[in-house]
């Protein structure tokens, strides 16, 4: 005798980031949170920084992708520069700061895997960002500023 086990269908899920706020973050960028799984950790952002926007050195728990979709940035100590179109893929255990290299806006998607860990220049904890850090954030702009909220841990 065999058993089947069924399991629910879940609906593609659309989201349009226009529909999102950039929400201020560390001094000179904006982020939008775009959906945030809280089964698995994982959370996809739009960054957006300004030339001159310093972002602290940051220890990744978790990969992290980055789809360049606007500007030029790199890593500290790195040799390539990523420009719009290009993608980073970031191994879990990486430390790094990034450095904004373009005249407009740097804009990029990240997706990233478990937590970012934000460190001052001598190592120190600064503070980090996690799924559920990145959804209180929105939600606590939406509720501040009477933007209508929509759900990013929906499937």
């Amino acid at each position: 005798m065999s058993k089947t086990v069924s399991s629910p269908i879940l609906d593609t899920c659309y989201m349009n980031p226009e529909a999102f706020p950039w929400i201020p973050w560390i001094e000179g960028t904006e982020i939008k949170v775009l959906k945030a799984n809280p089964i698995n950790g994982q959370f996809f952002t739009l960054l957006k920084a300004s030339k001159g926007a310093v972002i602290p050195p940051h220890y990744h728990h978790g990969t992290v992708t980055v789809y360049t979709v606007q500007g030029a940035w790199n890593y500290e100590g790195e040799e390539w520069v990523a420009k719009a179109g290009d993608v980073i893929f970031e191994p879990a255990g990486s430390l790094h700061q990034p450095l904004m290299h373009s005249e407009e806006d740097v804009i990029t998607l990240n997706i990233i895997d478990g937590v970012l860990e934000f460190q001052d220049t001598e190592g120190n904890p600064l503070f980090m960002l996690n799924w559920s850090s990145a959804l209180d954030m929105y939600k606590e702009y939406c509720d501040v500023h009477g933007v209508d909220y929509i759900d990013v841990t929906r499937f």
